[in-house]
């Protein structure tokens, strides 16, 4: 992020010491991570060492110091998942990805997955969630039909997104 885009979100929210754990979310929220240049310069204007602010980063397992796709895919392969096919949704997810690993993020920077041991939706199961969506009751195919919705909502919003010259050709 700017410094700008970090002093407007300080501004909104507040510079006490009390705030920067919603400064830290906002900035998360924006950006799917929180970078060592928004460390440096949250540090600046909320006059909070450095170290400080990773110390909190690195406590709460909710923050990321590296740069995430903009959807996880977690895969609940807990009892009852793992026990009605969540491994068929593993090996679903992971070829729908081209075949990338647990925790690596797709080449385009949208996808990444990773294994959850229980969401707490057994009665559910087997389901993933991507970042906040939950989907459940899956069979087979039904990962990848997800995952091109996905894709597909990417490539509308893209669509009408207006062009840098003003539409002019």
């Amino acid at each position: 992020m700017s410094k700008k885009e970090v002093g407007d979100i300080i501004k909104r929210l507040g510079n006490e010491r009390d705030e920067l754990l919603h400064v830290l979310q906002e900035i998360q929220k924006k950006n799917n991570y929180i970078s060592e240049k928004d460390i440096i310069e949250i540090s600046k204007q909320m006059d909070i060492p450095a170290a400080e602010i990773y110390g909190v980063v690195t406590f709460y397992s909710f923050f990321k110091l590296n740069k995430a796709a903009k959807y996880t895919v977690y895969i609940c392969d807990g009892t009852a998942c793992h026990v009605r096919g969540s491994t068929k949704l593993i090996d679903e997810v992971k070829k729908k990805l081209g075949n990338i690993e647990a925790g690596e993020i797709t080449e385009d920077g949208l996808f990444s997955y990773q294994f959850v041991r229980c969401l707490g939706l057994c009665a559910s199961a087997p389901l993933i969630k991507i970042n906040e969506d939950i989907h459940p009751k899956l069979k087979r195919g039904d990962c990848s039909k997800i995952i091109d919705e996905y894709i597909a909502k990417e490539n509308r919003t893209k669509s009408k997104k207006p062009s840098k010259n003003g539409g002019a050709n």
